[in-house]
């Protein structure tokens, strides 16, 4: 709740700074801030991201209850689909997509000088972040607002011994549905510690990566810094090829039992 005031507060704040008829690239701009804003007051209110932490009074004393996050592993860790039919959600995955592509200075710059040339219209607003960041961007806003969905994903992935030994010759195949995004990654980890790293343009239906090392492939992701947050669908971008994903299973049960168990008390306090 307290979370929720603050992230309003901000969005009012960031407001101000736009004219009372704008654009919805505007008005999404202004929520997306405002949820940064509040998101990083919470955190180093509280010390580490990913928890949420309130008090409740039983009895005569406060009770302190702390909510971890269940994180995913690379890109799964944003796993909302996006919503099409809801324009602000498009435009704050579009930002927050944009911010983690060129970077978060330049991003908070561009924005800035955006809000002192007031835009009127989402295309004077995409123009003036082109202007701002000296390279064209329109190319995002284009596959947000596009009606076919975009999805790539790791079709495949195979592995042969290559000369001279020891050497492992790993393939990755992936797929790519719907709209580009420019500068897909994909990365690699090894056996012995080594990461190898490779990027595509991302407009073909299909491409192969393909990789030599002296040791084994234990992780493979695609989108390692998660940088496209416009993709339909998160989840089939990241492969363990030895196949024992598995192992871990109770362990991981045991803890998100744990989670549940404490979520379920908090919860049926606060009702």
């Amino acid at each position: 709740m307290s979370m929720d005031v603050e992230e309003r507060a901000a969005t009012d704040a960031a407001r101000q700074w736009w004219p009372s008829q704008s654009s919805v690239l505007a008005d999404a701009a202004s929520r997306y801030l405002g949820r940064r804003v509040s998101s990083r007051l919470f955190d180093l209110a509280f010390g580490r991201a990913g928890a949420g932490v309130d008090g409740l009074s039983l009895f005569g004393g406060t009770y302190s209850h702390q909510l971890p996050t269940l994180r995913f592993d690379g890109p799964a860790s944003v796993v909302a689909r996006l919503d099409r039919s809801n324009p602000i959600d498009q435009a704050s995955r579009v930002f927050a997509s944009l911010e983690r592509v060129v970077g978060e200075p330049r991003f908070i710059g561009a924005l800035r000088a955006s809000v002192q040339r007031r835009p009127a219209s989402d295309s004077e607003f995409i123009t003036s972040l082109n202007d701002s960041l000296a390279q064209d961007v329109s190319w995002l806003f284009d596959a947000a607002a596009s009606a076919a969905r975009m999805n790539y994903a790791i079709a495949n992935v195979t592995t042969e011994p290559c000369a001279p030994a020891p050497c492992t010759r790993v393939r990755v195949d992936v797929t790519h549905d719907g709209p580009a995004f420019a500068g897909v990654e994909i990365s690699t980890e090894f056996e012995d510690g080594q990461v190898a790293l490779a990027a595509w343009h991302g407009r073909d239906a299909s491409h192969a990566f393909v990789f030599e090392g002296p040791a084994k492939p234990v992780r493979i992701i695609l989108d390692p810094g998660t940088k496209n947050l416009l993709d339909d669908n998160l989840l089939d971008q990241s492969r363990l090829p030895d196949g024992r994903t598995n192992v871990a299973m109770p362990k991981w049960t045991a803890r998100w039992v744990v989670w549940l168990q404490n979520a379920m008390l908090a919860y049926s306090a606060i009702v």
